[in-house]
């Protein structure tokens, strides 16, 4: 048996390592990477956090459909393979593109042989892709042979009846394997079961507007970590957090303006690994990370400049996690930011080993001591 002493000195150690723990995990955060949808310059961007593009795919103000080229993109989102699965509207397509830029999969007009106008795409647990058709009032999912598989609504019909979506903007699988829907025209979120009924419900069919348990022309919609749904309600400027129940939980947003607490004309949010929201806010041109006090803790783009100079954006129309952080060998190497001489930031880190290494010496002490009188 451990006397206290040892068992003071034990848990002496396992504090030190568990705090080890804590701070790499800050360090880890700070070192997020975020997916970009620049549409306005015609890229998906991948920044690091000190703002530096460290991967593009799409030739910078120069639309188009050859090699290494995007028309208007709308919706990217970075695979655990380490691909990227983009939407592009006006090209007609959903593409994954592999980290050397090559397309290695594609679906797009001549696999459904007519209109075909997709706005989102999401990749499943069982590996096919779900593809938001806004123009033919439909979601699909696809195989990796291009093979529809599954779909929700007629298409090319409206509706909100059994089935129906009025030109949805988004789609994205649950943990539970059903699929959430945002029916932008119906001015609802809906959650829907693979036998097509409607399982949840957050908006009122076919009326906008910002009174309870309302939206007006949401955009976009996913399932936070907590099993809540976060959504971005285009028209009201706000990103809200809903629970089970339908009730409001947490906002970002609901006035138009670039102050901190204001949006304009948002088009899609993420949850990231440290609970903030990333957030692409399309009018002011910019993505922002806001942590749950509403605050500001990160941005790119300027509200005033847009453009496509360095720290600039044009119509960003999405924004998420890179899961798998890349690295393009083709681009500048990132230039550290200039350190502030009376930054002394670094004495917290040397003090912070100090206390360390101190703490885990008088835990050893007090767990290899003998006891008085033994």
């Amino acid at each position: 048996m451990l006397s206290s002493k040892r068992w003071f000195g034990l848990a002496i150690i396992i504090i030190a390592i568990l705090a080890c723990f804590v701070f790499a995990g800050i360090a880890f955060a700070a070192s997020e990477h975020y997916l970009v949808v620049d549409s306005g310059n015609h890229r998906v961007i991948e920044l690091d956090a000190d703002k530096n593009i460290v991967w593009q795919y799409g030739a910078t103000e120069k639309p188009g459909s050859g090699p290494n080229q995007l028309n208007f993109p709308l919706d990217a989102m970075r695979l655990e393979n380490g691909n990227t699965l983009i939407t592009e509207a006006d090209n007609q397509r959903v593409v994954e593109v592999s980290p050397e830029k090559k397309i290695v999969w594609q679906f797009n007009a001549d696999d459904v042989r007519g209109n075909f106008y997709p706005v989102a795409a999401y990749r499943c647990s069982n590996g096919n892709t779900l593809i938001t058709d806004w123009i033919n009032h439909r979601v699909i999912e696809v195989d990796s042979k291009r093979k529809i598989v599954w779909q929700y609504g007629p298409t090319g019909i409206s509706g909100s009846g059994a089935s129906g979506l009025n030109y949805p903007e988004d789609a994205v699988e649950l943990r539970d394997g059903n699929v959430l829907i945002t029916d932008t025209g119906n001015e609802r979120v809906i959650a829907v079961d693979r036998g097509k009924n409607i399982v949840w419900q957050y908006g009122i069919t076919g009326i906008a507007g910002v009174g309870d348990k309302q939206l007006n022309h949401p955009l976009d919609a996913l399932e936070l970590a907590n099993g809540n749904i976060l959504i971005t309600d285009e028209v009201n400027c706000r990103i809200i957090e809903v629970n089970e129940q339908g009730e409001i939980v947490w906002q970002y947003g609901g006035s138009k303006g670039c102050a901190e607490g204001q949006l304009n004309v948002p088009q899609a949010a993420a949850e990231l690994p440290d609970g903030n929201i990333l957030i692409a806010d399309q009018l002011n041109h910019r993505v922002i990370v806001v942590d749950r006090n509403g605050k500001i803790v990160w941005q790119y783009g300027d509200n005033y400049n847009p453009g496509s100079d360095p720290g600039e954006l044009l119509f960003p129309t999405d924004a998420k996690e890179a899961i798998v952080p890349l690295r393009d060998p083709s681009l500048p190497f990132p230039t550290p930011p200039k350190k502030d001489p009376n930054d002394l930031s670094f004495l917290w880190i040397i003090g912070g080993w100090a206390a360390f290494c101190f703490t885990v010496v008088f835990g050893l002490y007090y767990l290899t001591s003998k006891e008085r009188g033994a």
